[in-house]
């Protein structure tokens, strides 16, 4: 590890996560989204007509395809979802002396991302803990992003992290112009939350270990880049370790699982970018449909067509393709028939 800490300018890029305890520091977070389901005659009938002010144009569909609960059967269910397009990210980075060639890759590729966010649709905000500074890439709001100044080593970056969401690091945050904040950067209680652990190495002993992973009990999907088992090393890319306690729990809030020994990153940024959108409109359905094809599903007043969202039957949620229509705050309903017992 580094004796001393650095401040560098350099270019820069990535995000997300919360807490659910309410604190000066850690602001209001989401709570885990809650299911609801609605029996088929409860619902209020919706106004899909052409004069509605907030109509959104779908194509043409079949009663089955548009989510139209008049047409379902009996003992149908919905479940209602909020779109929310605000995700706050958290990046925890080794800067622990193995890393030093990963850290140039950082410095030239890590800006892409926060560019890519900042002319997406995505509301991000960014808390990024290392003990460097890097520059903004021009345009970005400096309000989005927060540095926690605090070093984080080749094995601590789980502990680290449960530090930040406990609130013991508010008073190390620091503007992008090096300025100490008055108050941390407060996680949004209706964004969703992006955990990111940037590391050649793996977790590791007492507090750094999947298992010890708590962000105060909030729901928060967590990406990995880091060594995998298919990584090639060589060049400027040495790993210490695979980051096996990070894939875990990747793999556990299905987050995304990228090379840190990747020769280009701007490949790791626009999936790592796809990724998040794409969970910002999947919802999950309460119980498993007797019929995925017979699937109904409503944005806002609109029908949706069938070819405008697809059912993942492996995680039991649907998936909108079309991300254009989405608005943050849109209401999606998912109207189906579920299985027998």
């Amino acid at each position: 590890m580094k004796a001393t800490q650095v401040f560098l300018p350099i270019a820069l890029t990535l995000g997300l996560l919360a807490c659910t305890e309410k604190s000066e520091f850690q602001g209001e977070s989401k709570p885990e989204e809650t299911v609801t389901k609605v029996e088929d005659a409860e619902l209020p009938p919706l106004d899909t007509g052409a004069d509605s002010k907030d109509a959104m144009s779908a194509p043409k569909a079949s009663d089955a395809d548009s989510g139209d609960s008049s047409s379902m059967p009996a003992g149908a269910i919905t479940d209602q979802h909020a779109v929310s397009l605000k995700v706050d990210m958290v990046f925890a980075i080794d800067t622990s002396a193995s890393m030093d060639d990963e850290i140039n890759a950082l410095q030239t590729n890590m800006g892409r991302l926060i560019s890519a966010l900042n002319t997406g649709r995505i509301d991000f905000q960014i808390h990024m803990m290392m003990d460097l500074m890097m520059a903004l890439p021009p345009g970005v709001d400096p309000k989005k992003v927060a540095f926690i100044n605090q070093e984080v080593g080749s094995g601590n970056s789980i502990s680290q992290l449960n530090a930040l969401f406990a609130g013991t690091y508010a008073a190390s945050y620091r503007t992008p112009s090096g300025v100490v904040m008055p108050t941390p950067l407060a996680f949004r209680k209706d964004a969703n939350l992006e955990v990111v652990v940037v590391s050649d190495d793996n977790g590791d002993g007492n507090g750094n270990l999947a298992a010890d992973f708590n962000p105060m009990n909030a729901k928060a999907t967590f990406s990995a880049i880091v060594g995998l088992p298919t990584t090639i090393e060589g060049g400027n890319c040495d790993i210490s370790g695979i980051g096996m306690e990070y894939i875990a729990l990747a793999q556990a809030s299905r987050g995304s699982m990228l090379d840190i020994c990747s020769p280009d990153w701007s490949g790791l940024i626009t999936r790592l970018s796809k990724d998040m959108v794409q969970r910002s409109v999947t919802f999950a359905l309460s119980q498993k449909p007797s019929d995925p094809k017979g699937i109904g599903v409503m944005l806002d007043q609109a029908k949706l067509a069938a070819a405008d969202w697809v059912y993942n039957p492996d995680t039991n949620t649907v998936t909108l393709v079309n991300s254009d229509k989405v608005k943050d705050g849109s209401k999606v309903r998912l109207t189906y028939k579920p299985t027998a017992g």
